[in-house]
């Protein structure tokens, strides 16, 4: 079919000459369709090309255009061969066409996914102006012609609307995949949040300001969001638009179209957040990649992970601060597996340039990496080593760790937006002295140095690696050795900036986590996968095989039902009524947006709540739905009883432990993704199963405790 239109307020003021469209199925396609849009291209054989993409960010339609016609290519699943061969060699692959779009990085590695096309000569348009943020409104709009030429409205409807934007060579393939994972889990981020904020409020003319209450629902900056007030005043409901212009902690002033007035009902931010350092730094160095400007898939760590059937070269090590690697951690004796995983990552041989190490809960994880940094800095006290994990929570309890065995030589840097009214009450006087927190790290190299003082071991967050302005501390301390703890809940793709920026100085990665615990997304995108699913590495991996932490009636269980038996416990509380089971007969499930609730479940968490605070038993509740843990929180404000740092969803739960766990598991009925037995390791139960063989002696009947029992 072949359409004519002018183009007059779209994108642009001024109307276009009439174009005229041809879209055919892909299945009709011939090169006659081809080469009558290809007479259409002017003499310096410039083509725009777009996509659209479908369902799990698939290709289902190419188009591409001259300045007088278009050809449009709808992709059916019973394609044939021949017409993708047409369209390789007739556009795709003919150097006399300089192919343009936007995104061209996402375009082209699509094209290669889902349809096995490669792409020359190609030209990505976001990268012509190198001043501003490539993903930003005004860099579009600056390569589009400016502002003044566009209809910003229109541009930003179509560029910038929620969609599930997509973004064999050997060496490509692995590229293509993180390139789609990266764009799948952008597709999953929230567009919608309810805030937790305190219902006082204060208005000064069109600025509002109020105080966030937590820390994962806070009110962030952003230009892409809008914050959406309702308040209610008598009987009528007035919803109010505004952003948020400054934040200090947890107080945030956001400035409204119009007056606020009347009783706060709800505050939501609409639209997704910005992206992390390491998100734009993932997509930044792909793009560099397939610009050739970089040689990433040639790095011996590219190579070892995602191509282990290259050669792999691996640089020399410096002889001049090598010594003959030996444990030394006078703090307490190590089990033989802790030893071995010790001695892997002392080791300099080639073979273990990548070492793997993964242990259940409870198996000393954190002690291992204590060991391998006491040993490194009494053997080779000038060899630099960076330990890095998924959450603050994980460094901050290495860092405490470190602390605890005697070892202070380390820097622990920290972003201010974690830090500053909102944690600064879990970094205790000892972690204070070793804290770098973000808004200094504008220092000279002097002040970095003085910061510093002296430490060649550091402590971060995956995504602080990505961060521009730790510059000068990896200048005086280059990353050498690096050491991740929670790599199994690591998204493979989130070591690629790390692979690059330290390209030159890395020499070691070690990844430590539970390989039974999955990465952050794969209940919604199951292809996800950590480094402990690459089986070439975790046959090499060492097993930490005994676990202290959990009495032996879990421990055994978990052993026999997730650990194929090879687990095994070492715990002083061996009495079966270690875990029991409340069954709330009349708790009913409830959806709240994508989460779900179980307000009589969180009754009796509360209940439990009052009895261990009466008797000064430590405590912490885990539920695998956050609405529920706002419920549970909400209920243990009501009644007046300690609230902070004592609910966490399952996977923020992650590096935390406490003397007495409730769960409250919220659905019975159907227990969604509770089914991923790799997610419900996380809180150390498989709920039915366990019950089943502790029997019905576990159980305690709700009225004995709301009598005063206490298990």
């Amino acid at each position: 079919m072949t359409h004519k239109f002018t183009i007059n307020q779209g994108l642009y003021n001024e109307p276009f000459s009439p174009i005229f469209v041809t879209t055919v199925d892909e299945r009709l396609l011939e090169k006659d369709h081809i080469q009558s849009f290809l007479n259409t291209v002017d003499s310096d054989g410039a083509i725009g090309m777009a996509a659209i993409y479908g369902k799990r960010c698939a290709i289902t339609a190419v188009a591409f255009s001259s300045l007088s016609s278009s050809l449009v290519i709808q992709f059916t699943k019973q394609y044939g061969r021949h017409a993708l061969t047409f369209l390789k060699d007739c556009i795709l692959d003919k150097s006399c066409y300089t192919k343009y779009a936007f995104k061209m990085d996402t375009f082209c590695l699509a094209l290669f996914t889902d349809l096995s096309l490669r792409i020359s000569n190609a030209v990505d348009l976001l990268s012509l102006n190198v001043t501003d943020d490539r993903y930003s409104l005004d860099r579009l709009l600056s390569v589009m012609g400016g502002e003044s030429k566009l209809h910003k409205s229109n541009v930003k409807s179509l560029f910038f609307k929620d969609t599930k934007k997509m973004s064999p060579s050997d060496q490509l393939a692995p590229l293509a995949k993180i390139a789609r994972d990266g764009d799948l889990l952008e597709s999953i981020k929230p567009t919608f949040v309810v805030n937790d904020v305190r219902p006082e409020f204060s208005v000064k003319k069109d600025q509002v300001d109020m105080t966030c209450t937590r820390f994962r629902t806070r009110i962030r900056s952003s230009k892409n969001q809008v914050v959406l007030i309702r308040t209610r005043n008598g009987a009528s409901t007035n919803n109010v638009a505004g952003r948020a212009n400054h934040i200090d902690g947890r107080d945030v002033r956001v400035l409204v179209n119009r007056p606020v007035e009347g009783k706060l009902v709800s505050v939501s931010t609409i639209g997704k957040g910005d992206m992390t350092y390491a998100e734009v730094a993932r997509r930044r160095t792909i793009l560099l990649v397939l610009q050739c400007r970089i040689s990433l898939l040639s790095h011996p760590f590219f190579q070892c992970i995602w191509l282990p059937d290259e050669h792999t070269s691996w640089p020399k090590e410096d002889v001049t601060i090598l010594k003959q690697p030996r444990i030394y951690f006078p703090e307490r004796s190590l089990n033989p597996s802790q030893e071995i995983a010790v001695e892997k990552i002392l080791s300099l041989s080639d073979d273990n340039r990548v070492v793997m190490i993964h242990g259940p809960p409870g198996t000393g994880k954190t002690t291992v990496i204590a060991a391998a940094v006491t040993s490194f800095h009494r053997l080779n006290p000038k060899r630099s080593v960076w330990i890095a994990a998924h959450s603050n929570v994980a460094v901050k309890n290495i860092a405490e760790k470190l602390c605890e065995v005697h070892f202070n030589d380390f820097g622990l840097l920290v972003s201010k937006d974690f830090h500053y009214d909102w944690h600064e009450h879990l970094y205790k006087e000892a972690l204070e002295a070793r804290l770098i927190r973000s808004d200094s790290f504008g220092d000279d190299i002097v002040g970095a140095e003085r910061r510093l003082l002296d430490a060649k071991v550091i402590l971060c967050t995956l995504t602080m690696l990505s961060n521009p302005s730790i510059g000068n501390y990896v200048s005086i301390v280059p990353v050498n050795t690096i050491i991740f703890d929670e790599a199994s809940q690591i998204e493979v793709g989130d070591y690629i900036p790390v692979i690059h920026r330290f390209s030159r100085s890395l020499r070691k990665m070690v990844f430590i986590g539970d390989n039974k615990q999955p990465p952050y997304g794969q209940e919604e995108i199951r292809g996800l996968q950590s480094v402990f699913e690459f089986n070439h590495l975790l046959k090499k991996a060492v097993f930490l095989d005994r676990q202290y932490r959990m009495p032996s009636v879990i421990g055994n269980f978990i052993s026999e039902n997730v650990y194929d038996g090879k687990l095994r416990t070492f715990h002083k509380i061996t009495d079966r009524k270690a875990c029991r089971f409340i069954d709330v007969k009349n708790g009913k499930e409830a959806k709240l947006g994508r989460s779900w609730l179980n307000r009589e479940e969180a009754m009796i968490v509360c209940h439990l709540a009052r009895l261990y605070q009466a008797q000064n038993k430590p405590y912490r509740i885990i539920t695998p739905y956050d609405a529920q843990r706002t419920v549970i929180e909400t209920a243990l404000m009501n009644e007046n009883l300690s609230w902070e740092n004592k609910v966490f969803n399952v996977d923020s739960f992650q590096g935390n432990e406490g003397d007495h766990i409730i769960v409250s598991v919220v659905r019975s009925n159907n227990i969604g993704f509770l089914q991923n037995e790799r997610r419900t390791n996380v809180s150390c139960t498989l709920f039915g199963r366990l019950a089943a063989s502790l029997g019905p002696d576990a159980w305690i009947e709700r009225r004995a405790l709301l009598n005063g029992y206490l298990p």
